[in-house]
């Protein structure tokens, strides 16, 4: 057919994937590519390449960063170190990882490993091989996953200064809050959220004061009335309850306050080396409960 132009129009009819396969399967037995095109009316070099390529239809684009045998070797190869550390990976601990294998097992370099080392090959990478995913340590929850996998595990939804309060789900009975306690939720490993029992009073037969009585008498070579005035302004200060207590944010920073302790002797070996006038007495904070009974 000749054309307004002069040229002769080529014209190819639209051809299945069957006709392209017996056109190959045509050209392999000894059938010519000119005869295979006008038998099958596929072009000669989509006849070619497909002879050549063994059937396989190229796919576009670049190379991918790893086979699917070396992506399997990489998988088993992260499996295996993480059960010789005993931890999970984190995420530059993974890209260091994937790097330094392909550096050394498949002869990438550091200059072509970024183009194709990317998050979105990570995340295919998880999607094919999700035993790997289950290695990697996971982030923190959101208030609503924490809320989601309460509700389906039973657990009361609580408050959690760290965390931040999480909405209540339905179904799920909240108990009240109080002020001195925080109960504690299985599903919340914080130390603020642990439960803590309110300290008992301070009385000098508590395992508490005999051990200060012992530590003045023993070491620091008070007799038993200056121990005891130790003792008793310990309790006499910590019922009291107006003696700066130290916080969570200056636990290492302990008050200081001055005790007249009596220079009393019960026997002349004593007299010698008993302590005198004032001493200052550090308060510090023993399971929460305070304690001043450590002279300077």
């Amino acid at each position: 057919m000749e054309t307004t132009r002069g040229l002769k129009n080529n014209r190819v009819r639209a051809y299945g994937e069957q006709d392209l396969m017996d056109a190959v399967e045509a050209v392999k037995s000894g059938m010519t590519l000119h005869a295979a095109q006008r038998k099958y009316g596929v072009a000669r070099s989509t006849i070619k390449n497909y002879s050549v390529d063994h059937g396989h239809r190229p796919k576009i684009g670049r190379r991918p960063f790893m086979t699917p045998e070396e992506e399997d070797a990489l998988a088993t190869f992260l499996q295996e170190h993480c059960k010789n550390t005993g931890q999970t990976l984190q995420s530059d601990e993974f890209k260091t990882l994937v790097i330094k294998y392909a550096t050394e097992n498949i002869g990438k370099t550091r200059k072509n490993i970024p183009k194709t080392f990317c998050e979105k090959w990570r995340r295919l990478f998880f999607e094919r091989h999700p035993e790997v995913k289950a290695l990697m340590t996971l982030k923190r929850r959101s208030n609503a996953e924490v809320a989601a996998l309460r509700s389906q595990m039973d657990i009361p939804i609580g408050q959690c200064r760290r965390s931040g309060k999480t909405k209540p789900v339905e179904g799920v009975s909240v108990p009240p809050q109080t002020r001195k306690e925080v109960e504690i939720k299985a599903a919340c490993q914080h130390s603020c959220c642990q439960k803590r029992s309110p300290a008992a009073p301070l009385t000098k037969d508590s395992s508490s004061m005999l051990l200060i009585r012992s530590f003045l008498v023993d070491n620091l070579n008070f007799n038993h009335t200056q121990a005891e005035a130790v003792l008793d302004f310990t309790i006499r200060t910590s019922k009291r309850g107006n003696t700066p207590q130290p916080t969570a944010a200056r636990s290492s920073k302990a008050h200081a306050r001055s005790v007249h302790i009596p220079p009393v002797a019960e026997s002349e070996d004593e007299a010698m080396d008993e302590p005198e006038d004032e001493y200052v007495v550090k308060s510090v904070r023993v399971n929460h409960m305070p304690m001043y009974a450590l002279p300077l």
